[in-house]
């Protein structure tokens, strides 16, 4: 879901991931997103969009920032994000 929220590539199925994160991701009740999926949506975003490391550190440290989503232990997402 997360890769077609970002990569907005598939009509149908991106303006359904979008309504579903927006509808269901809120404040209140933030989305759990574990480390797992991270790095899925990582891999991912490299070899199938191409997307450089640049891109893709943006990208997770937007996700850490957003309030409507929760990371799984997010200060090791941090430090591993500072590494990558």
């Amino acid at each position: 879901m997360l890769v077609r929220y970002l990569a907005q590539d598939d009509p149908s199925q991106s303006t359904q991931a979008t309504q579903y994160i927006e509808m269901y991701c809120t404040t209140d009740s933030p989305c759990f997103i574990s480390q797992i999926v991270l790095c899925e949506l990582a891999w991912v975003l490299e070899n199938n969009y191409n997307q450089s490391r640049d891109d893709i550190a943006s990208m997770v440290e937007n996700i850490l920032q957003v309030s409507q989503l929760e990371v799984m232990e997010s200060e090791a997402v941090w430090r591993a994000l500072n590494d990558y």
